[in-house]
């Protein structure tokens, strides 16, 4: 079942390849082509990102997980040693239960300000990314330029240029993990 935004991407993406051909040999024309994807697999800004996401989750979350997977271990061998009423092995599991669930909250902790620190870095990379389609567009004299991964003549794709552009405009984001674990705490601590 196709929803009306599909419908309309649909025939979008119809009627640009239809008009496809007809657009690749003309050097004068108004409409460029550029593939998203390519520009942020491309874009020395959105590598940062995520190598930098990458490095802070395993800086952060490795030793968390381990200690999980040791602390569930742990727990596992005294459910399966388990004596009906033994308090003391109760207490032991109990605690061991804490534990986890403690560790499993500093995940998700650690997570929402990983999380929070990328959608500030991918905001810049957007502004960026809409200025250069700006300048791009008006520098090659293209009154649309569409953004799809689609098939296009070199006379019509712009992604190579685009790519350059953003990363002339934005060449590094640097993520702010302490400004986010800030935000997040102040979201979460009780207002007076």
């Amino acid at each position: 079942m196709l929803t009306m935004k599909n419908k309309l991407l649909s025939i979008v993406a119809v009627f640009f390849l239809v008009t496809q051909p007809m657009l690749a040999f003309s050097e004068d024309s108004t409409i460029g082509v550029a593939d998203p994807s390519k520009i942020f697999q491309s874009s020395s800004g959105y590598k940062a990102i995520i190598s930098q996401m990458e490095e802070k989750d395993k800086e952060w979350n490795a030793k968390i997980k381990e200690s999980i997977q040791n602390l569930a271990k742990e727990r596992e061998i005294l459910n399966k040693s388990k004596v009906t009423g033994d308090s003391k092995n109760d207490a032991k599991i109990a605690k061991l239960s804490e534990k986890i669930s403690a560790n499993e909250n500093a995940l998700v902790k650690n997570s929402r300000i990983i999380d929070y620190a990328f959608k500030k870095g991918m905001g810049a990379m957007q502004k960026a990314w809409d200025e250069s389609l700006k300048e791009v567009a008006l520098k090659e004299k293209k009154k649309v330029i569409i953004a799809a991964p689609l098939w296009s003549a070199p006379e019509v794709d712009v992604t190579d240029k685009l790519t350059a552009k953003l990363n002339e405009k934005i060449p590094h984001v640097k993520l702010d993990f302490d400004e986010a674990r800030a935000k997040l705490e102040s979201e979460a601590s009780p207002k007076k």
